[in-house]
């Protein structure tokens, strides 16, 4: 059994990640060979490229969905209603990921609720419109009966848009071939090079730069005709890409997606901690320790070859009352039985404890590190492996981290010394 998610959006990629990195087994499919590249490199999660009719969900739901994750654009109305009808049809769960939409501040709106009514709209009025609508709603606007003269539109760089475009009639002068994301700047250069009257957009949220597109427009005088969003259905379970996740999770009959912990960080200086065991998990637990000035003592009836140097070591197994006096304690035997009895004892006395072999046992959970200098970063997510990932990709990231944070931080010190300077003048 597998999850079945409708992708093809920012969305539909990021869920694909979270249910990849808690291990929930998913088939995505996506229209277009751009939807494709999305997802194309993500492990674990197998994707179909193509348009699916009735026919062909029906059958891939027979291959051994459990539950179907809409996560398709707001607009995508007819991919979304004719999967709901289908899933109703074959009892399978359905679940539609929603997208926040835009409180649009500021600037001259006109909203209409479909693209025909956004045609009918230019078509009154003189002037050049930039069509930022995406190539399905293109054939609309050309009723408007001078659209080769007035009209310009931008579209994805992919071979089906384009040919789109030009079976449409779609000049290649009016064609803006590019891919997003589009700051406020590059919308109002676009604009002003097109001596564009009107922006035509749908609110794609965010992730779509809607608000980008309502600044730029306000910006140059231009007016944003907004395409509204549909109405969703009633009645369907929906929400953000977590409740997506536990809705695929309750339905696989997998565990509940753990709450995230709150991070706090300890001063261990000169601390006493005990680490149980002398296998490798103990021993990646005694080098981080380690490393932020712990006094480690490890209790084990035996050690691997790679303990650290410096830790104090007591070669037997566990007994009662070896937690005392301890202000951390990490459970890291190979017996689960073992680890229980320690966690227990720890808890008596009011000491943290992170427990390897079953982490529900313990009181914290132990991070994945990294540190640079006065930095330190703490990473859990309740899937060890995905947290290893995230923290070798912070410090592969880092350096580029922390030069633009410094770069901001300078910067915003700037403009506070420079408002300072003129309250006092």
């Amino acid at each position: 059994m597998f999850a079945w998610v409708l992708g093809g959006t920012s969305e539909g990629r990021q869920l694909c990640e979270l249910c990849a990195s808690h291990g929930v087994p998913t088939v995505v499919s996506v229209a277009s060979e751009y939807g494709g590249e999305l997802v194309e490199d993500l492990r674990g999660v197998e994707v179909r490229v193509g348009k699916l009719n009735a026919d062909d969900m029906t059958r891939l739901i027979a291959e051994g969905v459990a539950c179907v994750l809409d996560a398709t654009h707001p607009y995508a109305q007819n991919v979304s209603r004719n999967v709901r009808a289908v899933c109703e049809n074959t009892g399978t769960p359905y679940f539609r990921v929603l997208r926040p939409e835009t409180p649009f501040v500021g600037g001259n709106v006109v909203r209409v609720k479909t693209p025909e009514e956004a045609a009918a709209y230019l078509a009154a009025r003189e002037g050049h419109a930039l069509l930022t609508t995406g190539v399905n709603s293109l054939p609309a606007f050309t009723e408007i009966p001078d659209f080769k003269r007035r009209l310009s539109v931008r579209v994805l760089p992919d071979r089906q848009s384009l040919a789109r475009c030009h079976e449409l009639g779609f000049s290649t002068e009016q064609i803006i071939a590019m891919k997003g994301p589009f700051p406020r700047a590059l919308n109002e250069a676009l604009l002003q090079a097109r001596g564009a009257r009107f922006l035509v957009s749908k609110d794609g949220g965010d992730v779509g730069g809607a608000q980008d597109k309502a600044d730029a427009a306000q910006n140059v005088g231009a007016t944003l005709v907004l395409i509204e969003r549909p109405p969703e259905p009633l009645g369907c379970p929906s929400g953000d890409i977590k409740a997506a996740l536990r809705f695929a999770n309750a339905r696989l009959g997998r565990p509940e997606m753990p709450r995230p912990r709150f991070p706090i960080f300890l001063d261990l200086d000169s601390k006493r901690v005990v680490v149980f065991g002398g296998g490798r998990i103990a021993v990646r637990r005694v080098q981080t320790l380690l490393a932020y000035g712990a006094q480690v003592r490890v209790v084990a009836p035996e050690l691997c070859g790679c303990m650290p140097n410096g830790v104090e070591t007591t070669l037997r197994k566990y007994q009662n009352g070896d937690c005392d006096g301890a202000a951390l304690v990490v459970a890291a035997t190979d017996d689960k039985s073992v680890n229980a009895a320690i966690a227990a004892e720890a808890k008596a006395l009011g000491i943290p404890i992170s427990c390897a072999s079953d982490a529900a046992l313990g009181s914290f959970h132990f991070p994945g590190t990294f540190r640079d200098e006065a930095v330190s970063v703490g990473l859990t997510s309740g899937d060890c492996r995905y947290s290893k990932h995230l923290v070798r990709s912070l410090a592969m990231h880092w350096p580029t981290i922390r030069n633009v944070a410094q770069c901001s931080l300078r910067a915003e010190r700037a403009r506070t010394h420079d408002d300072t300077s003129e309250s006092e003048s």
